[in-house]
């Protein structure tokens, strides 16, 4: 069930995001900003309810980022390749984004993050 309200929780707030602040700010900072809130929500879901690490809280979040470092960058170069480049509409980006990026950081949390 985290996975799932991961996944919908970062996509409505990519949606609200990009929706309110597209003509504001370039489609790369609105990308790191819903990776930054994106990423702390679900480091506390899966630290607290799929994997119950007791590990260094710090240590765990660092290790997340760079888990989802990955994912990160790959995503906001794709939506900006999709987007501005290729002028395929924001959702249906992001949600093919976010399909990929779910089974990338699944298995690295699996394996590195958390273990």
């Amino acid at each position: 069930m985290v996975g799932v309200f991961n996944t919908v929780f970062g996509y409505a707030l990519s949606l609200l995001v990009y929706h309110f602040l597209q003509n504001d700010l370039s489609i790369v900072l609105i990308g790191i900003m819903i990776n930054v809130i994106s990423i702390t929500v679900a480091f506390l879901g899966y630290k607290l309810f799929v994997f119950e690490s007791s590990g260094n809280w710090l240590h765990e979040y660092l290790r997340c980022y760079v888990t989802y470092g990955f994912s990160a960058i790959l995503g906001i170069a794709l939506i900006w390749l999709f987007v501005e480049q290729w002028g395929w509409i924001f959702w249906f980006s992001q949600g093919l984004i976010i399909i990929l990026s779910t089974v990338i950081s699944y298995f690295m949390h699996r394996h590195f993050t958390f273990r």
